[in-house]
């Protein structure tokens, strides 16, 4: 079994250095580069079947929200989202967030950190959400979760549960007891609640 974590990038392979392609590698991590045009890097995470993508928020013909809101209502797999940008901005960082990303990070970046990040989502993925199969995916929107403690709504080491729960359009979520840890204490339920 490869375990191996692929991620595409739209970088050109010029704009990585050596050292950056080392910590990638230090990692397990198979890059692959994709051109800054968003109707080829949704062919490529369709292609190579992505893990993780690591892209621009601005590209030709489709910009990252379009990428990651195509992958909506498909039976392919759904990569985690990265998204990069040099302009900051809250409102734009919220839209990204909102609308399916992992993360949004701030160019220049620091690849370790972000490689400690990779796998970190990566690990995340292998939950009971993300073990349903593509073509019983569409089941979710009419599903109901049980779940004991209250879903998290922070970023610890993986991203916030309700987000995933959110991001998976699972209608009705049947909560045990609220989460008495000071970071979630029912931000979780208000959060699954506003959506």
């Amino acid at each position: 079994m490869d375990n191996k974590i692929k991620l595409i990038i739209t970088e050109d392979a010029v704009e990585v250095s050596e050292s950056q392609l080392k910590v990638l590698q230090s990692f397990n991590i198979t890059p692959i580069f994709c051109q800054r045009d968003g109707e080829s890097l949704r062919e490529k995470i369709i292609a190579e079947k992505a893990d993780i993508v690591l892209m621009d928020l601005f590209m030709t013909r489709l910009d990252a929200i379009g990428v990651m809101n195509s992958f909506n209502d498909t039976n392919y797999k759904k990569p985690a989202f990265f998204v990069f940008s040099s302009f900051h901005s809250p409102v734009l960082e919220r839209e990204v967030m909102q609308n399916g990303a992992s993360y949004f990070v701030l160019k220049p970046y620091n690849i370790n950190e972000l490689a400690k990040k990779f796998v970190s989502i990566s690990k995340e993925k292998d939950n009971a959400i993300n073990s349903v199969s593509g073509e019983d995916r569409h089941l979710l929107k009419e599903s109901t979760i049980y779940v004991t403690l209250e879903p998290c709504s922070h970023y610890g080491k993986t991203p916030p549960c309700s987000k995933l729960i959110i991001d998976s359009n699972i209608p009705n979520v049947v909560i045990g007891t609220e989460d008495p840890f000071k970071e979630v204490s029912g931000r979780g339920i208000n959060m699954l609640k506003e959506a």
